[in-house]
């Protein structure tokens, strides 16, 4: 929970007067000889409270503004998405740094972010106040776009749904950077929901600041942890507090995985509603300055560096602190150190040498062949069945019509066939009520590209009809995998047999049947008994189906 300790607007504070000397100040005597080296100036800005914002002086953020305060006034600054109660976009310190969007109200479901709490308006004042305009205070941003989005109602309560839509329109209006400052304490409060929206949202280059929370606990190991900070989620950012005395705040949650950085949070002087200023403690106040810093980095670096390296730049350059070792991952924010190296890494990307454009007169060279794929030679020729010999004086009468036996020849490289025997039915039954059904599943689950697949019955010597079901599916021949030792492979690795098992409740095993006659030319197949079906590997010899059929034909 949030505390504050003043909610008034103080008087502002009568000029110090600073006469010039009539005479000079030091001696005109030699002491001691030493360089003159020059000395860095630091921005002071003229606001009527800066004196009273020991946070910005601690990590140093007037050197910083030396460089940069922000983008020209002329030129919109980054825009940072404020997750909380809204914001008072009529504060004379803020509304000129408001985002012509103004935000999103999730309670409402109307534009209007009107803060009623306060929280939000002093989180987006530590961000982004507009600093040196002889007014309250200086934000760790002075030229800024804070889009706001309300789902915390005016008791500081809200919902999960709430922050993921309040996420989703950050992400929506090209916001590249969020603060949250908010707190879901418990392990029945774990959403796995806010945790994949978060994580989404940083693998899209998001910058998700949160606060390590105000239960003064453990967030790596506590039953009771705050999420989203103990979330840890790749790409993010989690801010414990220190107080005046650099050390971790007595409320401050704190953790050597989950916590990253810790900035000033006790006591932090900032706008709040209705054009005054106020000072409130919690990690809610130290959040806020990271995100304004990296808003002020982004401003410096431009597209030319991504949130991710900037977030990197802001956890390697953190000032480390003694009192801070054993309690988080990081140290202190340091707004200097990561503005330098910032600088540092324009300097090295400016230098790279680019790569030199192709040479026009050089000779294309032609790409390098691709080898093709030698093909297995058949092990036997295709050959013609013999013409059927008519009588020559008979006379003509009805004949039954002979089964229909399946060709092979090619079909040893470009054919699947499986044969089903359904127990205790007809064969024109089974694929009258099974047929389609089957036939999809057998096309869904196939790996290999299927051109044709159909289902028949197969009929005896004698004209009866037996129950046995054929399922035959036409490969593509550019990718023959029924050849040699790949049957296995093909059927035993799980993609046609799967579907089957699939399909007829599990009653098939794969069985591997030796080859006796040592032909490699193998087809996969499916045969059974009364009771139960095995799936095994048999090999035909073609020559002596083609003399089992012939024989027939006689």
């Amino acid at each position: 929970m949030l505390t504050s300790s003043s909610s008034s607007l103080q008087p502002p504070l009568s000029p110090q007067i600073i006469t010039p000397h009539s005479s000079p100040p030091f001696s005109t005597d030699v002491l001691v000889v030493e360089p003159d080296l020059p000395v860095q100036s630091q921005f002071i800005p003229n606001d009527r409270r800066w004196s009273l914002q020991w946070g910005p002086i601690r990590v140093k953020a007037p050197a910083a503004w030396d460089k940069t305060t922000g983008p020209p006034s002329a030129t919109p600054g980054p825009t940072v998405c404020v997750i909380d109660s809204g914001v008072d976009y009529t504060h004379q310190d803020l509304k000129d740094n408001i985002h012509p969007l103004i935000g999103w109200n999730t309670i409402t479901q109307s534009n209007d972010p009107m803060d009623d709490s306060g929280h939000g308006t002093h989180v987006s004042g530590i961000i982004g106040a507009i600093g040196n305009n002889n007014l309250g205070v200086a934000g760790m941003i002075w030229n800024t776009k804070i889009l706001a989005c309300k789902f915390l109602n005016e008791k500081g309560i809200g919902s999960i749904s709430g922050i993921i839509e309040c996420l989703d329109f950050c992400l929506r209006n090209n916001a590249t950077i969020s603060n949250n400052s908010y707190g879901l304490y418990g392990l029945d409060r774990r959403s796995s929901v806010l945790k994949t929206a978060i994580d989404n949202a940083t693998k899209k280059g998001h910058l998700f600041v949160t606060a390590a929370g105000n239960k003064g606990i453990n967030n790596d190991y506590d039953l009771s942890p705050v999420f989203p900070a103990a979330f840890n989620v790749p790409g993010s950012i989690t801010v414990a507090a220190i107080d005046q005395q650099d050390n971790l705040a007595s409320f401050s949650c704190y953790g050597q995985s989950s916590v990253h950085i810790a900035a000033p949070g006790n006591d932090i002087l900032s706008t709040y509603p209705g054009n005054w200023l106020a000072y409130l403690s919690g990690t809610s106040m130290a959040a806020p300055m990271v995100a304004g810093t990296a808003a002020l980095l982004k401003s410096r670096a431009g597209s030319k560096l991504t949130n991710a390296q900037i977030r990197d730049i802001i956890l390697s350059s953190a000032a480390p602190l003694a009192a801070l070792r054993p309690k988080i991952k990081g140290g202190l924010l340091n707004v200097n150190a990561a503005m330098n190296a910032v600088d540092r890494a324009l300097v090295k990307l400016a230098t790279l040498p680019s790569p030199p454009p192709p040479p026009s007169n050089s000779l294309s060279v032609a790409p390098k062949p691709v080898k093709k794929r030698r093909k297995r030679p058949f092990l036997f020729k295709k050959r013609k069945p013999p013409a059927p010999k008519t009588p020559a004086s008979k006379p003509t009468t009805t004949t039954t019509k002979k089964p229909t036996i399946p060709k092979f020849g090619k079909a040893i490289k470009e054919l699947i066939r499986a044969k089903v025997t359904v127990a205790g039915s007809s064969c024109q039954d089974f694929i009258d009520n099974g047929k389609k059904s089957f036939v999809q599943t057998a096309k869904k689950l196939a790996r290999t590209p299927v051109s044709d697949i159909k289902v028949s019955c197969s009929v005896g010597l004698k004209g009866k009809q037996n129950s046995r079901l054929t399922i035959t599916m036409a490969i593509d021949a550019n990718r023959p995998i029924i050849a040699g030792a790949n049957i296995k492979k093909a059927i035993g690795s799980g993609s046609f047999a799967s579907a089957l098992k699939k399909k007829l409740r599990n009653r098939f095993r794969v069985i591997q049947k030796s080859n006796k006659r040592g032909h490699n030319n193998k087809v996969g197949g499916l045969s059974s008994s009364k009771n139960t079906a095995d799936v095994k590997l048999f090999s035909h010899t073609l020559s002596k189906r083609r003399r089992w059929i012939n024989s027939k034909r006689k």
